[in-house]
């Protein structure tokens, strides 16, 4: 796997620690022309209930809303992640 933001398991993991007494949960977005990269995932974590693994479906583009929007599913570093590594994980409660 390439280098990037830490995988469930590893030492980014550790230290997001436990949400209460459940496991975290991670969501790995992929970047739409990683075609290769998100069939493996999708492979690898296919039997882990902690992970779902899916395409980003944002469009590029004017489609974005205005700047004064305010988008719940926003992630600070997400665009930078997905354009530099193709993936970024989301850890989720």
């Amino acid at each position: 796997m390439r280098a990037g933001p830490t995988a469930p398991g590893g030492a980014g993991a550790r230290r997001a620690g436990r949400v209460g007494n459940k496991m975290p949960r991670y969501l790995f977005v992929v970047s739409r022309r990683d075609q290769t990269l998100y069939s493996v995932l999708k492979e690898r974590f296919a039997d882990d209930p902690n992970v779902e693994v899916i395409l980003d479906r944002r469009r590029p583009g004017p489609a974005r809303p205005p700047p004064h929007h305010h988008e719940r599913r926003t992630r600070p570093g997400l665009d930078r992640e997905l354009e530099t590594h193709s993936y970024a994980i989301v850890v989720l409660p």
